[in-house]
C-alpha cells in the first residue's frame, strides 16, 4: 500500500467518527514503517530493520479452554500480515496433540477490526472477544466470554449496546455506564492476545488496560466538560449536544 494512501485511509478513519481528533502525520508514518516493511525499533531518529515472523515460535499462552483436562496452546500466525494477502492476523488454539482446534482473524480494514483476550474468571480460562463497532456515528459494542468446549465456542457470557452518537435519540446513560463497568470488570481480568481495533495491530500476551471502555469518541468534544466530569457527566453532556445539534439542522 502506498504511504499516501494509507495516509487518506487513516484521515478518513478520523473524519467518518471513528477516530476521534486529527492524524499526527509523524506518527502515522512511522505505524506505517513498523506495519508494512516490518522494521523493528522505529522511532523518528533511526529504523531498526527485522523482520515479523510469519509464525510465533513461542506461544502467547496455554490454557484448558476446551475444558479436557489439558492445556491448549495460544498462537499468533502472522503469514498474513501483507497488504497483498489481506493484511490480517491469526490467533491459533492447538490441543494438547498439536491439533488445530480453533482460530480468528484480526485484521487492519474496519470490517476487521477485532480484539481477543485471555481472561481467567473464578479460577477458570475463557477468551474475551470485545468489538466496539461504529459506523458513521452508529454503535454497536458487543463483548462476548466463550469456551472452546468440543472445539466450538461456547457462550459463557455475551452482551451487545447499541447506541448513536448522531443525536438521533438521547444516550441510555445508565445502561452505557453497565456496559462500560462489566467490559472493564472483564478487561482488569484479562491479557491482551491480539488487537486490531483502530486499524493498528497491537500484540500480546500485554495487559488489557489500554483498552478500558471510556467512550473514548467523547473527546472529540472537549469544550464540553470541565476537567473534574466523571463519565456519566461526559456521556450527559455529549447526548443533550449531539440532539440539540441535529434539531437545529
Amino acid at each position: 500500500m502506498p504511504a499516501a494512501q494509507y495516509y487518506a485511509d487513516e484521515q478518513a478513519q478520523c473524519d467518518t467518527g471513528h477516530k476521534p481528533g486529527d492524524l499526527d502525520p509523524k506518527q502515522v508514518a512511522l505505524t506505517f514503517i513498523s506495519q508494512y516493511f516490518g522494521h523493528e525499533g522505529v522511532t523518528l531518529g533511526s529504523v531498526t530493520v527485522g523482520s515479523v515472523p510469519p509464525t510465533e515460535k513461542k506461544p502467547l499462552a496455554t490454557a484448558d479452554l476446551n475444558r479436557d483436562d489439558r492445556p491448549e496452546t495460544l498462537r499468533l500466525d502472522k503469514s498474513n500480515m501483507d497488504i497483498d494477502k489481506g493484511d490480517f492476523v491469526t490467533l491459533r488454539v492447538y490441543d494438547s496433540t498439536g491439533k488445530a482446534l480453533w482460530s480468528e482473524d484480526a485484521g487492519l480494514s474496519h470490517a476487521g477490526w477485532n480484539s481477543l483476550f485471555l481472561t481467567e474468571l473464578d479460577g477458570a480460562p475463557y477468551l474475551l472477544r470485545y468489538n466496539p463497532g461504529m459506523w458513521q456515528g452508529s454503535c454497536v459494542y458487543t463483548y462476548t466470554l466463550f469456551t472452546l468446549e468440543d472445539g466450538k465456542e461456547k457462550d459463557f457470557l455475551t452482551k451487545t449496546l447499541s447506541f448513536d452518537i448522531n443525536g438521533t435519540k438521547p444516550f441510555d446513560v445508565p445502561a452505557m455506564i453497565t456496559f462500560a463497568d462489566e467490559v472493564n470488570a472483564l478487561l482488569q481480568k484479562s491479557t491482551l492476545l491480539i488487537s486490531s481495533e483502530g486499524g493498528g495491530y497491537s500484540f500480546g500476551p500485554t495487559p488489557a488496560d489500554s483498552f478500558y471502555e471510556r467512550y473514548s469518541w467523547l473527546d472529540g468534544e472537549p469544550s464540553l466538560y470541565t476537567a473534574d466530569d466523571d463519565l456519566k457527566t461526559r456521556l450527559d453532556k455529549y447526548s443533550a449536544h449531539a440532539v440539540e445539534n441535529l434539531i437545529k439542522s
